[in-house]
């Protein structure tokens, strides 16, 4: 399927299933690649075979429809926005901004509220955790235990869903969010369901497995966003390989706290198209040689500007941290920076 087509998002979110070719993109990457700029080749890779590659796909891509251009400048200039940007005759690929179980700086995290505002600061995804209640029921909050983040005590497993529903999920932050309740999965999803960036959803079972979460996830994001991005992370890889196994299009994303040798490899026997690496790993040679390989690199948790202003530098796919604002501020500062140059 063409990566050239309409309704496929390139750069900085995710991408989308491919629709019909558009020969207006088509013939404006000709173009470009023609003239020894490729435009949307992937990270800075000015080689022949480079240029080659996206070059034929193009040509390919554009066989079916009549090759000319139509002077549609503003079609041109939406996609533009969805791609790399480029400045000064090279390019940078825009790291997506992830808002860590919500807006967790600001607002009692994993609740309605934090989602809402992440989505009204306009992040570009939005990362949560998923636990499963004593009567099954797959509810958001990231600790095993309910001690950190509500009035109550004890292990989520432990729960049924309206025992948990009596808790306070939001007086430990703040007194202005007393009466925040823990969330359920569907009712995030309800909340998200015209929200147009990347939901990641992260397993929480590499200390309880939770034997059927994986599937009852699946059924629910099936049900309330199956038109729209959605990745799914865990620590316990095998999580990852089982729901693989109920849906075979899942987007993985591998969590991983360590380095290991050839990472690519192990995330392309997993089936993953990602790895979210803890900040140190993202930002180093790992990270390159990741993105090297095709393997998407998403920074977790990016708190300090200055390390916001790497990511950006280094072109990594996205960061997830606690501050969305702030990121996407620093973000559009660095982009007028470029555009000056």
């Amino acid at each position: 399927m063409c990566p050239f087509s309409q309704g496929r998002k390139i750069g900085k979110t995710e991408d989308l299933a491919a629709g019909q070719v558009n020969p207006q993109l088509s013939l404006f990457l000709f173009i470009q690649i023609a003239c020894e700029k490729p435009f949307c080749s992937g990270r800075k890779n000015r080689s022949g075979v480079g240029r080659l590659s996206v070059l034929l796909l193009t040509v390919g891509c554009s066989l079916n429809a009549p090759i000319f251009f139509t002077g549609n400048v503003a079609f041109i200039y939406l996609t533009v926005c969805m791609v790399p940007v480029m400045y000064g005759g090279g390019y940078y690929m825009r790291t997506a901004i992830f808002a860590h179980r919500g807006s967790k700086a600001n607002r009692p995290e994993n609740t309605l509220s934090a989602f809402e505002e992440a989505m009204r600061v306009g992040s570009d995804g939005i990362e949560l955790d998923v636990h499963l209640t004593n009567d099954q029921e797959v509810v958001v909050m990231h600790d095993e235990k309910v001690n950190r983040t509500t009035n109550g005590k004890g292990q989520v497993k432990n729960f049924t869903l309206n025992e948990l529903k009596e808790l306070d999920a939001g007086s430990w932050f703040s007194p202005q969010y007393s009466g925040e309740r823990v969330p359920t999965l569907k009712e995030v999803l309800e909340l998200l369901s015209d929200f147009p960036g990347v939901l990641n959803i992260e397993f929480k079972t590499d200390r309880n497995t939770y034997p059927t979460i994986e599937e009852r996830v699946a059924r629910l994001v099936s049900r309330y966003r199956s038109n729209l991005p959605v990745v799914y992370s865990s620590f316990n890889h095998e999580s990852l390989i089982r729901l693989k196994e109920i849906d075979s299009n899942a987007d993985l994303a591998l969590l991983l706290w360590e380095r290991l040798a050839e990472p690519w490899r192990y995330t392309q026997q997993v089936g993953a198209s990602a790895q979210h690496l803890w900040e140190p790993s993202a930002l180093s040679e790992t990270g390159k040689q990741l993105q090297k390989h095709g393997v998407k690199v998403r920074a977790w948790t990016v708190n300090k500007p200055k390390n916001m202003q790497k990511t950006f530098e280094m072109g990594i796919d996205a960061m997830i941290t606690d501050y969305p604002e702030v990121a996407l501020d620093l973000r559009k500062s660095f982009e007028s920076m470029k555009k000056s140059l």
